[in-house]
């Protein structure tokens, strides 16, 4: 049984750190491998090609957002894995260019603007208070 709260703020423990995120991709029904990064300037990172999520060992003391961060990238392997990783890769850097060259109205950011990246968002957003009662309230969670 895992507590997050316990976990993450103060007392980040990688073993347990690692059950979460690994419950929460068999709930997502994704099998993206995860890896310790160094990041100090991000949570954590998602990177298609090698369906790898790389979780910051130094920043990931916030617990909520912590579970926005891993539920936004858990997304990004939710529609890599429902599309194809090409095909993701493909359509979210077309969606980038077209923001870009400004054949998108009203959008200008290649990044924020993106149509996966707001969707990612959405997710979290909505994904998150499923979680919160069950991770972040002290209640313990068994995956």
């Amino acid at each position: 049984m895992i507590k997050l709260m316990e976990l993450i703020a103060g007392k980040f423990d990688l073993k347990e750190t690692l059950k979460i995120v690994e419950g929460l991709f068999k709930y997502y029904k994704v099998n993206t491998k995860i890896k310790w990064a160094t990041y100090t300037d991000k949570f954590a990172h998602y990177e298609v090609e090698k369906d790898i999520m790389y979780i910051s060992k130094k920043l990931n003391k916030d617990p909520k957002e912590f579970l926005h961060t891993i539920l936004h990238e858990t997304k990004h392997a939710i529609d890599a894995k429902k599309l194809g990783k090409k095909k993701y890769v493909d359509a979210y850097e077309l969606e980038q260019n077209m923001i870009a060259q400004g054949h998108k109205k009203g959008k200008h950011d290649p990044y924020s603007d993106n149509q996966f990246e707001i969707d990612a968002e959405n997710f979290a957003k909505k994904e998150k208070k499923r979680w919160e009662n069950k991770l972040l309230n002290k209640k313990q969670m068994r995956f």
